[in-house]
């Protein structure tokens, strides 16, 4: 059975790889993307449970 995908939007490494660990401990698949175009490239091209997204990254906050 695939597992669930969760997709991770953080411009900063730290806080990604929290996200991520804490994703994974979830028994989901984290996948993180650095910016807010690459992000937003992949959530048109896969499906998604779940978007976590920074709201402060730089080329766009999700919002708009």
């Amino acid at each position: 059975m695939a597992r669930t995908r969760i997709l991770i939007v953080e411009d900063d490494a730290e806080t990604a790889a929290a996200v991520a660990a804490t994703v994974e401990s979830l028994d989901a698949e984290p996948v993180v993307m650095r910016s807010f175009a690459a992000g937003l490239e992949a959530a048109g091209l896969a499906d998604f449970a779940v978007i976590v997204l920074d709201r402060m990254l730089p080329g766009g906050d999700g919002i708009d």
